[in-house]
């Protein structure tokens, strides 16, 4: 049977032919780390870990902002959605509050017809309608389109 001869740890630091007390150069401890081994790995450990909490908070932001522009977008449609219903289709202007924070406004103005447009009698009348919503931060979202009203 054959077994083999040496050291698992590397080098023997009791070399006999050396002197009483001293160590070989390529002696080493078996097991464990150095001071100066643990402070880089923290370090690195350290480096790391900063680098995700930034990307992690960078993420909830726009997170955050996204989800802001999406309630502002579907407070703007709602209000768009009462115009000529709920907010009378004539030249005016209407603002108010959501219980959430986010502040509206609706511009609605007769569109001027051409005097050389022709002699017949309009079937209807177009309006510019302006919603504008503006979140608790100050942001603010604008929707802008063409209603026709009713001829007087």
């Amino acid at each position: 049977m054959l077994s083999w001869i040496g050291s698992r740890a590397g080098p023997s630091c009791g070399n006999k032919r050396s002197a009483p007390g001293a160590r070989s150069l390529g002696c080493r401890r078996a097991g464990g780390f150095t001071l100066l081994e643990v402070i880089v790995a923290f370090t690195i450990l350290s480096i790391a870990l900063v680098g995700l909490l930034q990307a992690f908070a960078t993420g909830m932001h726009g997170l955050g902002a996204a989800q802001a522009s999406a309630t502002a977008v579907m407070h703007a449609r709602s209000k768009l959605d009462e115009v000529g219903e709920v907010i009378p289709l004539e030249d005016s202007e209407q603002s108010g509050e959501y219980d959430d924070g986010y502040r509206w406004e609706v511009r609605i103005t007769r569109v001027e017809e051409d005097a050389d447009a022709g002699v017949l009698e309009p079937l209807a009348i177009p309006f510019d309608v302006e919603v504008t919503v503006t979140d608790p931060r100050g942001s603010a979202f604008t929707l802008n389109t063409l209603r026709l009203g009713a001829v007087e």
